[in-house]
């Protein structure tokens, strides 16, 4: 009995949570000055989030390599040797 309510449960469930058309935004630009100035924008931005993540990952790879050399958990590093 209890596994006929569970699969009843299932399917109102998938009832329930049916697909909704995604939304759409239309943009029209005033000049094309202002479409390029959107893309430059756009492109700086994008590549701007994307080197600060980098530079957060190698920053924070530098600073444990840092502490661990400060407390002695770091002695020597071979570049040289594989792991």
């Amino acid at each position: 009995m209890s596994a006929i309510l569970a699969v009843t449960g299932l399917f109102s469930a998938a009832s329930h949570a049916q697909i909704q058309p995604m939304e759409t935004v239309t943009v029209i630009y005033r000049t094309p000055f202002d479409y390029a100035l959107y893309q430059q924008t756009t492109e700086m931005l994008t590549g701007f989030n994307r080197e600060l993540g980098q530079k957060i990952i190698a920053q924070a790879r530098q600073d444990n390599v840092t502490l661990a050399k400060r407390y002695g958990f770091l002695l020597m590093t071979n570049k040289n040797s594989s792991i």
